[in-house]
């Protein structure tokens, strides 16, 4: 196991995740506060914790995608693609304010 590789693998979606995050939702902790939840809905605090815990996850797929023996190259492209994707979206959605109130 190659522990400088995984770290790189995770440290990439955990920190670009966290700083998305960061930016995207500087208002948004206000803003779901005040939205009509039903009982069940989570605390605000759970979203780090859920997100950095789905990034972990990714970032160590992509550690073993990148691990194979045989090429995978075309697997580590949609890999890349959907994080980038993920960390757009993210940013779109919240910096543009489109949560229904």
């Amino acid at each position: 196991m190659n522990y400088g590789k995984l770290a790189k693998s995770v440290f990439v979606p955990v920190v670009g995740g966290s700083l998305v995050g960061i930016f995207a939702t500087r208002n948004s902790k206000e803003i779901y506060d005040k939205l009509k939840k039903p009982a069940f809905a989570p605390s605000s605090w759970t979203f780090p914790v859920a997100w950095t815990s789905l990034y972990t996850f990714m970032g160590i797929a992509k550690y073993r995608i990148a691990s194979k023996e045989k090429e995978s190259k075309s697997a580590e492209l949609l890999y890349d693609t959907q994080l980038g994707l993920n960390f757009l979206w993210s940013l779109l959605f919240f910096s543009m304010g489109h949560l229904a109130i």
